[in-house]
């Protein structure tokens, strides 16, 4: 581009977030089984967790998809059809 910048492929997937219910559930069980590691685990694991406001259902993965195309993607997947 003119700025110098070189636009980077995107990890795109198509994806249903999770309602509250289900993010409120994944947290309790989430809690659940930190609790438990820490009682009976005689090093616990390191664990990164996704943020619950992140859950989400994957549906199918796309890729890396050139920046350049993504809005593109993006219109035609939200059409009505």
């Amino acid at each position: 581009t003119s700025t110098g910048c070189v636009a980077e492929p995107m990890r795109i997937f198509v994806a249903i977030a999770a309602g509250a219910d289900l993010r409120a559930r994944v947290e309790s069980a989430r809690r659940s089984i930190e609790a438990e590691l820490a009682q009976r685990a005689r090093e616990v694991p390191r664990v990164i967790w996704v943020k619950p406001a992140a859950l989400h259902v994957t549906l199918a993965f796309l890729g890396e998809v050139p920046e350049a195309d993504v809005v593109t993607l993006g219109q035609t997947l939200a059409a009505p059809y």
